[in-house]
C-alpha cells in the first residue's frame, strides 16, 4: 500500500515537472520572436531614415555626386533585400513555431490526461486504505469478543432444559441463519454462575454471524475474453463458509447480510478493458483498467446487502469501443476477487 501511495506521488510530481517544461518552452518561443521583430523595427528604421533623407535631398534640389546618390540606392535596395530575407525567415520560423505549438498542446493534453488518472490512481488508493482500516478494525473486534468468552470444564455444563432454553432464545432472535453458529458457541456453558449469565448475554446481545470470506487471484493471464464473459479466478487463498466456486469465477452468499467485496483487475501493457461487478446478473459498478504507456490497474470496493443465494461475480462490460472482442487481463496474481460477510 505504501509502494501505492509512493508510485502516486511520483506520478504527481513528475507531471508537475512536465508542466514547468512546457511552460518554459512556450516562453522561450515567445522570446526568440519577440527579439526577432525588434531587430527587423531597428533595421527598418534605419532604412526609413535614409529614405526620409534621400527624399529631402532630391526635393531641396542639394547637388548630388552620382557616387553618392548609387551609394544611397544601393543601401535602400540592400536594406530592401534584407527585409525580404528576414520576412522569409520569419514565416519559416512562424511555421515552425505552429508545428511546435500543436506538439506542445498535444503534450499539453497527454500530461493533463495522465494528471487525471494519476488523481483516480490516488483515490483509489485511499479507498482501498480505508477499507483496510475497516478490515483491522473488525478484526480487533473479532479478537476481542473471542477474548471474553471463557473456557468451562467438561463437567461444569448446561442442564438439558437451560440448554434447549438458549436455543429457542437464539432462534427467536435471528431470522438469517446466525441462530446455528451461536446455540454452537453457547451449548457447553455452565448455568449456574455469573460469568456463564454475562457470556450468554454478550452471544444474545451481539447476535454473532458466522464467518463468511474468500479470496482469489489468478494464475494465468485470461485471453480474448468477450462481451459479457465471466472473468475466472482459479487460484483460491480464503474460502471460509465455501461460497466462492472457482471453475465459475461466482460467489454464492451461504447466508443473508450485508457483504464486502474487493476487485482489482490488471490489463496488459499498452491496453485497456472496462469489467463491472455483477449481483444476480444486474450490474453493481464498473472498472476500467488501462494506461496507453504502462500496465493498467482498475480496483472497485463495495458494501451491498444480500439474501441468502444470490450472487456475485465479475463479468466484462458490454462497450464495443474498448471491449473489442480481445480483451485480455493480466493474470500472475496481480489480478483478485476477494469478499467477507460484515454482518
Amino acid at each position: 500500500m505504501s509502494r501505492s501511495l509512493f508510485n502516486s506521488d511520483m506520478q504527481l510530481l513528475t507531471t508537475h515537472h512536465r508542466d514547468k517544461e512546457l511552460s518554459e518552452q512556450f516562453l522561450s518561443l515567445f522570446r526568440l520572436s519577440k527579439m526577432r521583430v525588434t531587430k527587423i523595427f531597428l533595421v527598418l528604421a534605419v532604412s526609413v531614415c535614409r529614405m526620409t533623407v534621400f527624399c529631402f535631398n532630391i526635393n531641396d534640389g542639394l547637388p548630388k555626386s552620382p557616387l553618392d546618390m548609387s551609394e544611397i540606392v544601393a543601401k535602400i535596395l540592400e536594406d530592401n533585400q534584407f527585409f525580404k530575407s528576414q520576412f522569409k525567415i520569419m514565416s519559416d520560423e512562424m511555421e515552425q513555431y505552429k508545428s511546435r505549438i500543436n506538439i506542445l498542446e498535444n503534450e499539453l493534453a497527454f500530461t493533463n490526461r495522465d494528471l487525471e488518472l494519476t488523481k483516480q490512481n490516488a483515490k483509489d488508493t485511499n479507498n482501498r486504505v480505508k477499507v483496510l482500516e475497516r478490515e483491522l478494525l473488525l478484526t480487533k473486534e473479532m479478537s476481542k469478543t473471542s477474548a471474553e468468552i471463557p473456557t468451562f470444564d467438561k463437567d461444569d455444563l448446561m442442564s438439558p432444559s437451560d440448554s434447549k432454553r438458549i436455543r429457542t432464545n437464539v432462534k427467536n432472535r435471528s431470522d438469517d441463519g446466525y441462530e446455528k453458529d451461536a446455540m454452537y458457541q453457547e451449548f457447553n456453558m455452565p448455568d449456574n454462575s455469573e460469568i456463564s449469565k454475562e457470556v450468554k448475554r454478550i452471544l444474545l446481545d451481539r447476535g454473532l454471524p458466522p464467518v463468511v470470506a474468500f479470496s482469489s487471484t489468478m494464475d494465468s493471464h485470461k485471453e480474448n475474453l468477450g462481451i459479457g464473459q465471466t472473468v475466472l479466478f482459479e487460484h483460491v487463498i480464503t474460502n471460509i463458509g465455501g461460497g466462492f466456486d472457482q471453475n465459475t469465477g461466482t460467489f454464492k452468499a451461504p447466508t443473508a447480510g450485508v457483504y464486502h467485496f474487493d476487485v482489482i483487475i490488471m490489463s496488459h501493457y499498452g491496453e485497456d478493458m472496462e469489467t463491472e461487478i455483477v449481483k444476480n446478473g444486474q450490474t453493481l459498478v464498473r472498472l476500467y483498467s488501462g494506461n496507453g504507456d504502462t500496465y493498467g490497474v482498475g480496483m472497485q470496493a463495495i458494501v451491498v446487502q444480500m439474501n441468502a443465494g444470490d450472487d456475485v461475480w465479475i463479468r466484462v462490460f458490454d462497450y464495443p469501443p474498448i471491449n473489442n472482442g480481445n480483451v485480455r487481463v493480466f493474470g500472475s496474481l496481480w489480478s483478485s476477487f476477494s469478499g467477507f460477510l460484515l454482518q
